[in-house]
């Protein structure tokens, strides 16, 4: 899950526990102003929800 200023996720264990972990987003159009045109900011968003579903898978496999 995804909010402007964190993200969770969550993962079952084999044994049935659900680990859950929580942080914090920094967006790069938060920093740069003009990242936040219509344009650059969908192309910002798409490349940031890519790292963050590639981290989650990242830790779904290590656990």
């Amino acid at each position: 899950m995804r909010s402007p200023l964190k993200y969770a996720i969550a993962v079952r264990k084999p044994d049935k526990e659900i680990i859950l972990k929580i942080g914090k987003l920094k967006s790069l159009s938060n920093k740069i102003k003009f990242l936040k045109w219509p344009i650059f900011r969908g192309i910002i968003n798409l490349i940031e929800s890519l790292i963050l579903g590639l981290k989650a898978l990242t830790y779904s496999a290590e656990q």
